[in-house]
Order: C-alpha cells, then structure tokens, then sequence
C-alpha cells in the first residue's frame, strides 16, 4: 500500500464537514467554494474526487436551501 501523499488530507474532509455541524452561520455555498478551492490544490486524485462530489452535494443543498427561501419569500408577500 502506497503511503498517503498528504497524510491530513482525510482529516481535513472530515473536519470540514463536522465543521460545518458545528457553525450552523457557515453556508453551504461557502463550503462549496472551501471545497473546489481545495481540490485545485491537492494533487491527489482521490482526494480531488471526493472533494469535488462534496463540492456538488454543497453546491445542490445551497441550491435547495435558496429556492427555499425564495419560496417563502412570495408566500409573505402575498
């Protein structure tokens, strides 16, 4: 088995998103860009892999959470 290239690589994955549980005033937008800013630095393919998905997944619950609020934004104003 090849040694891990950066061996925190994982911590920091896992750190983010316990993270963002614990700083509910982070926004998923914000941990998306976290995420892809990360990814264009590690040269680990894995690594890159899995912060691109968790990129997407962010990038759907901002999405999600906007149209949300939006959402609820007409139904007050009506």
């Amino acid at each position: 088995m090849e040694p891990e290239r950066f061996p925190g690589s994982r911590v920091i994955i896992f750190g983010q998103a316990v993270g963002a549980l614990a700083m509910p005033e982070v926004s998923y937008r914000s941990l998306e860009q976290s995420c892809l800013r990360q990814a264009s630095i590690t040269s680990d393919p894995e690594a890159r892999k899995a912060l691109a998905e968790m990129a997407r997944k962010y990038r759907d619950m901002a999405d999600h959470e906007e149209r949300q609020q939006k959402s609820k934004g007409v139904e007050t104003a009506n």
